[in-house]
């Protein structure tokens, strides 16, 4: 590459393709091109073939990609696979096509199947059986090696693939069921020391062996093979260290400064004993990556710091669905001839509503919110209705679920939630075995405000079901029924694996506020702001992850006297 060469960076905004861009700039490259997703989005062909025929660049870095943890690539497998596949090829295929002069693929170590005897060499790729858990992203990731291949020995083309051991560096991701091992641990680690916790449990005995390599390394690695005549079209790249988990834990302690204690629990899965990566090939090029784990970690962590102080950490978020013009179209047209509600109740205490798909009832209301308690048998779905004068936010306790609107479709695991804003056409479909266990919550509390657009059990334009449909007796032994009326400053409700408590704060207080692991909080009363930054931290009848208020000492309550709230943790967590 020549400094004036015009380079194409994929995936810029993402943790390979942020830290190549700042390399090739410090290097003295000028002419780096780049796109956001919402600019160009490359599973789409026509806008690809588009942008490189206008745009003609030399070289290609592909790093964008739909990634994620283990866990997110079993859950989402057709967005894996779909995504994956549509980026590679028509990024490929239209490098091809404008006859770009070198491009490389970045990959993973899950390429190589763990029935293989590891290091892994670079010419073992297909052999052994694809694990299951990660198919669909291997499998995308293993096409388009394999196109880089095809293109280069039919068109002789120079396309190559870089396989990267597990990755670490600035901007990762921290949200727990999307993070790899490195990010997953500081967060833990860090969270335990800032909330004085005595122990930290980490899965596994701690003798799973890994390699690792800091994203600097990667991207040095990259550029050094895009300026290098290779014989190959794959090459490995990992640290040439060998690390334990529990070897990597103790650094990351270390490092974090937390005393306390790191619990291996053997009884819990660790992964294949071994994941390694041969790097000779590499080596005889020339280049050996230079950050070790430790300084890596220590960088690693001190933008972690970084990030935390901006409110720019990659976490999961809670997503809010918004009001779309068609919603309000199709509450016109139903509107008109929604019949009139059944007989309801002075009040809802007490009491269940048995539904077709499972049942429902009352755990708190006071005037800002209500909260209803509702599990959906397996495979079946809620009618697709709507509030048009209240806002919900769902949260799921047990189990996951699809939630559908007219403009999105969520998938929602344990621990995780959604808002969905007034108006809004939404349904929820239990996909799990055991059925499906969330909380509901209602800002205002108004049941009767409910319109119905499909229903499979033949209530369509009716309203919310009436006194016939509620049962109040033997409520604990058939339903599970608790509630959280109680008059007591403090009150817990574990339900399934969660831990359900229950506490009110005043402004002498809510200085002591205090959150813990990947916790959930949701508002019943009063919005909450950082008083200096005069930013929102949440709004009544809003849930929101306890990350959210780490770092924050300046919390102030706002439209209220006192802030009540619910918090959702795993039941063996501190209180």
């Amino acid at each position: 590459m020549n400094i004036s060469s015009k380079i194409y960076v994929a995936g810029h905004q993402g943790l390979v393709g942020l830290s190549l861009v700042k390399k090739l700039k410090e290097l003295g490259y000028v002419h780096i091109i780049t796109r956001s997703k919402d600019e160009l989005n490359l599973i789409y062909q026509e806008a690809v073939k588009k942008f490189f025929e206008e745009e003609k660049p030399e070289y290609v870095f592909l790093c964008a990609a739909k990634v994620g943890s283990l866990y997110s690539a079993s859950t989402y497998r057709a967005e894996f696979l779909y995504e994956n596949v549509m980026i590679e090829y028509n990024v490929m295929h239209s490098a091809f096509e404008n006859e770009v002069k070198k491009l490389i693929f970045f990959s993973s170590a899950d390429i190589y199947s763990r029935r293989l005897q590891d290091p892994y060499v670079e010419e073992s790729l297909t052999h052994g059986q694809v694990d299951f858990d990660a198919e669909s992203f291997v499998l995308a990731k293993l096409n388009a090696i394999k196109l880089c291949e095809s293109y280069n020995s039919q068109y002789g083309t120079d396309f190559i693939t870089l396989v990267a051991a597990n990755l670490y560096g600035e901007k990762q991701s921290y949200a727990q069921l999307n993070s790899t091992v490195v990010p997953a641990l500081i967060k833990r680690i860090h969270e335990a020391k800032e909330n004085n916790l005595s122990s930290v449990k980490i899965w596994g005995s701690g003798k799973a062996v890994r390699n690792f390599i800091y994203v600097d390394d990667l991207v040095e690695g990259s550029i050094f093979l895009m300026n290098k005549d290779c014989d190959s079209y794959l090459y490995n790249i990992a640290y040439p260290e060998d690390v334990s988990i529990k070897k990597l834990s103790i650094i990351i302690k270390e490092i974090i400064k937390y005393e306390g204690i790191l619990e291996f629990d053997e009884e819990k899965p660790e992964g294949i004993s071994s994941k390694r990566l041969d790097t000779k090939k590499l080596k005889n090029h020339g280049y050996v990556p230079k950050i070790s784990i430790f300084e890596g970690i220590k960088k690693a962590y001190a933008y972690f710091l970084n990030e935390i102080e901006k409110k720019d950490i990659k976490l999961k978020k809670i997503k809010r669905v918004a009001l779309t013009q068609k919603d309000e179209n199709v509450y016109k047209e139903i509107s008109q001839n929604s019949q009139a509600t059944c007989v309801q109740p002075k009040n809802y205490k007490k009491m269940v509503v048995v539904k077709p798909w499972g049942y429902e009832f009352l755990i708190y209301e006071n005037s800002d919110v209500a909260v209803w308690f509702l599990f959906i048998k397996n495979e079946y779905t809620t009618s697709m209705h709507s509030h048009p004068n209240k806002k919900t936010s769902l949260i799921i306790l047990d189990g996951n679920a699809y939630s559908n609107t007219f403009s999105n479709r969520t998938y929602l695991d344990s621990n995780e939630a959604l808002i969905i804003e007034k108006g809004v056409f939404h349904s929820t479909k239990a996909l799990s075995s055991d059925g499906l266990c969330l909380l509901e919550v209602e800002t205002p509390p108004n049941k009767t405000d409910l319109v119905r657009l499909r229903d499979r059990y033949g209530r369509q334009n009716n309203g919310y079901e009436g006194t016939s449909e509620m049962v109040t007796s033997n409520l604990e032994e058939h339903f599970a029924y608790f509630d959280l009326f109680h008059e007591d400053s403090k009150n817990t409700t574990i339900v399934k694996d969660k831990l359900l408590v229950f506490e009110k704060y005043d402004e002498s207080c809510i200085g002591n506020f205090k959150t813990y692991d990947d916790e959930i909080i949701i508002s019943f009363k009063g919005n909450l702001i950082d008083s200096i930054n005069r930013k929102s931290i949440i709004d009544v009848g809003d849930a929101q992850y306890g990350y959210k208020f780490f770092g924050v000492t300046t919390l102030e309550i706002v439209n209220s006297q006192e802030w009540h709230i619910l918090r959702i943790k795993g039941k063996n967590e501190k209180k």
